[in-house]
């Protein structure tokens, strides 16, 4: 039985046989299980649907498991932004500085004139 899915590229619905649906679960950090359909169009697009529980239990349909890509840590990922110069560059910078001294706020600073009307 085909498949209604939603094609953005088109913005219309288009109809996907069985033959090239399979069903996938997504798994959220929080461990969520969402229930979807995978199509793919004519002409190769991949399309996705997400589906109740029942629905996706009711087809006949190859599973597949969703593949999750590691996320990387917080350092791993500013390693990947920050160009290898700069890193090294930094260190030199921060052991040149010396703390700044505030300058003091001049009490002696003249007032502007008040306004006449």
């Amino acid at each position: 039985m085909p498949q209604e899915f939603y094609d953005v590229k088109t913005k219309s619905k288009v109809m996907v046989d069985e033959k090239n649906i399979y069903k996938t679960t997504f798994t959220s950090d929080t461990g969520q299980v969402r229930y979807g359909l995978r199509g793919t169009t004519a002409d190769g697009r991949p399309l996705t649907k997400f589906v109740s529980k029942d629905t996706w239990d009711s087809l006949k349909v190859e599973a597949k498991a969703e593949v999750k890509k590691p996320k990387a840590d917080k350092a791993e990922k500013a390693d990947k932004k920050a160009p290898a110069k700069k890193a090294e560059a930094k260190p030199e910078k921060k052991a040149e500085k010396k703390p700044e001294k505030k300058a003091e706020k001049k009490s002696d600073a003249k007032k502007p004139a008040p306004k006449k009307k």
